[in-house]
């Protein structure tokens, strides 16, 4: 048997290796990768033949070409599957200026990353809050008929938490109300209205017909009207007569005060104002300036808070008769309206809007049993008021209580100006 020469087998072992001295070998050392497997043509035709009978041939896959197998298959469209390429790749790459590029390019994919998930993060915060908000509004709206803080939620007027806040309050209200008369005077006791006329009136049992949502409005009512009070008082420190000026026209609620203090002063100038009717409503007429706008008549719709711009026949003069008192009305005036004719149920259902307007009519019939002194007190001339709901509701409640039609008015603020109070 011919013995093997160990120089053969040094050849064997040497197969498909490089000779260093070689123009393919130098290009390879040049190359960023570690040096695995072998470009050598006639051992990669051996080693597929050996491939196609079933044996591993990998180990002769060269680095890149490793690498390429190794990202078979990722989605390089996305931040993940970049990532594990460049992963795949670090495994192979031996340069250490190579490797520091490929490690500056995964840290600006993990930021790029965690910029991704605190977008995903706020988005979804932000859906949330959207459908917080959205339940928040339909509560106010539909659970306590508040529709006005329900708008200044929706359109940003106040935060989510403000609005929240006094959806709380109802709720509290409400719970008690459910107690009975002994739930409803530990509620106002537990908000300080003790000494406020609404106790007697609640203890006497003038609302022991409303429903708990009509008893929390009414108390909450109450409170507005104390707040409201207050920041008069503040904004007349602060020397802030524009938003005395619009407390007084109904532009903004109480409620809107702490973020209407963070804005610039308002511009809009305001000037000829009286009260008239339009639709048989009382509203504010005025004449208007705003910034770089040309003054218009305008009236106040109470709903939008907008002035709408105003044609002669569109408003009407309220009846002189009248006039003086509904000009001295003052949001006072109507909170006290609203607590009373809170004890007719039909009150809550009606809007915003119409309730408003009967807030004028009750606060005018007050004053007027009083200017007449068909009433010696004006405990009387709330109630005999309130008994009078059914007239006081009526659309054309001002020209059948004068028996005329309401004179319409001359274009563009040719009215006679009435002397405004606080209202």
């Amino acid at each position: 048997m011919a013995k093997l020469s160990e120089s053969l087998f040094q050849s064997i072992r040497d197969f498909g290796k490089q000779d260093p001295t070689q123009p393919a070998r130098r290009l390879a050392q040049a190359s960023p990768y570690r040096q695995v497997g072998t470009t050598d043509p006639l051992a990669r035709r051996v080693g597929s033949l050996f491939g196609n009978l079933g044996v591993d041939t990998s180990y002769m896959q060269t680095a890149p070409e490793r690498i390429t197998a190794a990202n078979e298959g990722l989605d390089m469209s996305t931040l993940e599957g970049q990532q594990q390429a460049i992963a795949n790749e670090m495994k192979h790459v031996v340069d250490p200026q190579a490797r520091r590029a490929l490690g500056l390019r995964m840290m600006e994919i993990n930021k790029l990353k965690q910029a991704q998930a605190e977008a995903a993060i706020k988005k979804q915060q932000e859906a949330e809050q959207e459908l917080a908000t959205g339940q928040l509004v339909l509560s106010l709206n539909e659970e306590f008929k508040d529709p006005i803080t329900a708008d200044l939620v929706r359109t940003g007027a106040i935060t989510p938490q403000q609005g929240n806040a006094r959806r709380v309050e109802y709720q509290k209200s409400a719970a008690a109300s459910k107690a009975g008369l002994d739930g409803q005077l530990a509620r106002l006791r537990g908000l300080g209205l003790k000494d406020n006329p609404l106790y007697k009136q609640v203890e006497s049992g003038d609302y022991a017909n409303v429903s708990d949502t009509a008893f929390a409005k009414v108390a909450q009512t109450v409170l507005d009207a104390e707040q409201e009070q207050q920041l008069r008082e503040a904004l007349i420190k602060q020397e802030r007569p524009d938003l005395i000026e619009q407390l007084d026209l109904g532009l903004i609620t109480p409620s809107e005060i702490g973020n209407v203090l963070r804005e610039p002063e308002s511009t809009t100038s305001y000037s000829n104002k009286k009260r008239m009717l339009k639709d048989n409503k009382v509203v504010w007429v005025a004449d208007v300036q705003a910034p770089n706008q040309d003054e218009f008549s305008g009236y106040l719709n109470p709903k939008t808070k907008t002035w709408i711009p105003v044609e002669a026949g569109d408003v009407k003069e309220i009846p002189s008769e009248a006039a003086k008192k509904v000009s001295d009305i003052t949001s006072s005036d109507r909170a006290n309206a609203a607590i009373y004719l809170s004890k007719n149920p039909d009150y809550e259902d009606l809007s915003p809007e119409d309730q408003l307007d009967l807030q004028f009519k009750f606060a005018f019939k007050v004053q007027d049993l009083i200017d007449k002194k068909e009433v010696d007190t004006a405990e009387e001339a709330y109630t005999k008021a309130f008994n009078e709901y059914s007239e006081l509701i009526k659309g054309n409640y001002w020209s059948f209580l004068y028996g005329v039609e309401a004179e319409l008015t001359k274009p563009k603020s040719r009215y006679t100006v009435v002397e405004e109070v606080e209202g």
